[in-house]
């Protein structure tokens, strides 16, 4: 695809109501007196094209603009990347029609206030840098879906953990009631005799007893496994959801995959349907051997009675006994299903810990894109302009995630949340915490131990939140002033846009469309380095500017120039077209040179 270029607007109602334009893939520049709808053509287009201001503000600011001045009209754009057109509308209250395909690479469109004012902030000068980027969303949208992965795993680890702290706690009692029942053993030998008869029944409840806890083994280990089959069903079924409420947008979907997705979606609606079948047979097996340990435990109870009925207190003690052995033999079953979880959450954090590292390889290779962009730029631009990139420096979020996190502890979290975000990266804190490492996170941060415990303790919750946490670039700008090298920070407006203008002229393979930008810069700079920047570009790529100064048509050599004017109620064109046609060369010395006159007196002046 050739660079994307827009071939004509149009309007329908509002203060530009009947405009009509057809633009050049070269510099285009829209002149006229103030308050002749300059700013509000290029508002129009940005709106159209549903572009996001360069700030969250600018753009409400910008949304709010279009639609006072849209009124109940309508705005469209065409657009043309060499072989094909694109065209789009907008009204007032609704979206743009059609929606935006994301493979086109809309313009960039800058107004006036945010030239001044978008390198001030640190997520605007990386936006900067970001612009430059082709597909730059996609590392935002592969961050997501990794993040994603990573939460919904942490919830499974989370869950298995505490099932085998649970278990752990449970399996403590064991020993306890090992020597409990040798005791018990020993007291029912010491209550009866040898008798024949006493023989014959001990024998029967032992084997009675070994039933029991074979049919309980039975009835736990069906449980484990049905639990297991109705979570898996569970999950399938919240795809299957998804696949069914999936909007059916694109009606010229091949047949052979719409075909494949089909097969697909059946293929889940039977696993769904024959694990179903699966639990209702794990049901009824259940069922049928609880039936069955009713029957055997009766069994028991009455060969109790007899043996009781021949050495009193014996009963009782064989009624404990067996207690006891359900009990520990529930709990061989807890140590079964634990080491089982065990494996399972092995299994898991090593899957986490690949996705994290997936994580970490989409950022740092946004993080080279970006550096090596920097370096083109100051290449391009240097020794005026400078522009660095400090990688994963910026530790706002990491912060913001420990403030959350430590938050209610009664911990006094705002001056330690800021230490561990900038002592400890994100996944060390993260393997800290998953290992109670205290003593790691010692000799990283100087508190007590009770206290290291304590926040250790507090952020287990928030572990995936901490391992996903951005360190986000830093980009910073420097301005060569004669012999002095200042920080953005520490510039004038004029100054600022001295260096914003060059960056965003810098691109080479899309539309830019700028509201005045000589506002607040002399016509030194225009004429030494903003015209030979629009030269370069009219070679290659379309560029709109909306402007009061001459030297940007006449010296960018304009392709096409169009003279808004207004009656106070609706602006409109009075003159378009080329540079040198007898019109344009009016508009121009009217409009921007205060008339002939004025412009001949300035010439004698200067000679």
């Amino acid at each position: 695809m050739n660079n994307l270029y827009i071939e004509k607007l149009q309007i329908e109602g509002g203060f530009l109501d009947g405009l009509n334009i057809e633009l050049k893939n070269d510099l285009n520049t829209i002149i006229g007196a103030r308050g002749t709808g300059k700013s509000t053509f290029i508002e129009l287009i940005r709106y159209c094209l549903d572009i996001k201001g360069q700030s969250s503000e600018s753009h409400s600011k910008s949304v709010a603009h279009a639609r006072s001045v849209l009124k109940d009209g309508q705005v469209s754009i065409t657009l043309n990347d060499g072989s094909n057109s694109y065209e789009f509308s907008r009204t007032a209250y609704g979206d743009t029609i059609p929606p935006i395909p994301t493979n086109l690479k809309m313009p960039l469109i800058f107004s006036q206030t945010e030239i001044e004012n978008i390198g001030l902030v640190s997520q605007g000068r990386l936006k900067l840098i970001d612009d430059f980027l082709h597909n730059i969303n996609t590392y935002e949208t592969k961050e997501l879906s990794i993040i994603a992965q990573i939460n919904s795993i942490s919830d499974e680890i989370t869950s298995l953990s505490t099932k085998v702290e649970d278990n752990q706690i449970k399996l403590i009692q064991l020993k306890y009631l090992n020597e409990q029942l040798d005791i018990l053993a020993n007291e029912e030998k010491s209550l009866t005799t040898a008798s024949t008869l006493t023989k014959e029944n001990s024998n029967k409840l032992e084997k009675a007893s070994k039933e029991s806890l074979n049919l309980l083994n039975k009835i736990d280990y069906l449980t484990y496994r049905l639990e297991k089959n109705d979570a898996i069903t569970e999950y399938l079924e919240s795809i299957s959801f998804k696949i069914d409420n999936y909007p059916d947008i694109d009606k010229d979907t091949p047949s052979e995959f719409d075909k494949k997705i089909d097969d697909g979606e059946n293929y889940v609606r039977l696993a769904i349907n024959k694990l179903k079948e699966g639990s209702t047979l794990l049901r009824t097996q259940i069922h049928s051997i609880e039936s069955n340990l009713i029957f055997n435990k009766q069994e028991e109870k009455i060969l109790r009675l007899e043996i009781e009925s021949y050495h009193n207190g014996t009963g009782e003690i064989l009624r404990k006994m067996q207690r006891i052995k359900e009990e520990i033999s529930k709990l061989k079953n807890v140590s079964f299903f634990t080491n089982d979880y065990l494996k399972n959450l092995k299994t898991l954090k090593e899957h986490r810990n690949i996705l994290i590292n997936n994580l970490q390889e989409v950022r740092s290779s946004r993080s080279e894109k970006r550096l090596a962009v920097c370096q083109d730029l100051t290449k391009n631009l240097s020794p005026k302009i400078t522009i660095t990139l400090e990688q994963e420096s910026h530790i706002d979020e990491y912060y913001q995630v420990i403030v959350n996190s430590l938050k209610g502890s009664g911990i006094q979290y705002n001056d330690i949340a800021h230490e561990i975000s900038r002592r400890i990266p994100p996944l060390v804190l993260a393997k800290i915490i998953e290992e109670n490492n205290d003593d790691l996170f010692l000799s990283l941060i100087e508190i007590s131990k009770s206290r290291a415990q304590k926040i250790i303790s507090t952020l287990k919750d928030s572990i995936h939140l901490i391992s996903t946490a951005k360190l986000e670039d830093e980009v910073t700008f420097q301005l060569q002033d004669e012999s002095t090298i200042k920080d953005f920070s520490d510039l004038s407006t004029g100054q600022r846009c001295t260096v914003i203008l060059p960056i965003i002229l810098e691109h080479k393979n899309l539309s830019l469309v700028i509201d005045q930008p000589e506002d607040h810069i002399d016509n030194a700079f225009i004429v030494d380095t903003l015209i030979s920047s629009l030269q370069r570009r009219s070679q290659i790529c379309q560029t709109i500017i909306t402007t009061h100064n001459a030297n940007i048509p006449v010296l960018g050599n304009a392709k096409h120039v169009i003279y808004l004017k207004s009656d106070g109620s609706r602006g409109y064109i009075t003159a378009e077209g080329l540079l040198r046609s007898r019109k344009i060369i009016d508009a121009i010395s009217t409009v921007m040179e205060g008339g002939r006159t004025a412009f001949k007196f300035r010439a004698e002046f200067y000679d």
